[in-house]
């Protein structure tokens, strides 16, 4: 899967150290190890779903891994393809002009369809 992953440009890097994607239906994980070797993760069963935030808004955290810079969360930042994916399954892809807010790890996100078909998160 990782030689897959790597013809496909899919593999995390020093700019994004941690990448989750959803593959035949589970999610996996793969990160840099200390000398920047790829390991991938198979998640754990209760990893496999996408739980209830708060307000009844499905929280989308598992399937993403929010950057930080000197411990502080980005503002903006793009979603992962697992992401993408659940949020097409579950019915909170964002189109354009309709932007939709979603929950990642208790916090509320605002999903924008980009150009090329990309999701951009800003926090709310």
């Amino acid at each position: 899967m990782v030689e897959r992953l790597f013809h496909q440009g899919l593999l995390p890097d020093s700019d994004q150290p941690t990448m989750t994607y959803e593959i035949r239906g589970h999610r996996y994980t793969a990160g840099l190890d200390g000398s920047n070797r790829v390991l991938l993760v198979h998640n754990p069963a209760e990893d496999q779903v996408v739980g209830v935030g708060r307000a009844g808004v499905p929280d989308f955290g598992a399937f993403f891994t929010e950057h930080r810079r000197f411990g502080t969360p980005l503002p903006q930042q793009w979603a992962t393809p697992a992401l993408m994916d659940k949020l097409r399954e579950e019915g909170f892809m964002p189109t354009a002009n309709n932007p939709r807010t979603i929950q990642l790890n208790g916090r509320a996100y605002k999903a924008e369809l980009a150009e090329g078909g990309f999701v951009k998160l800003t926090r709310v």
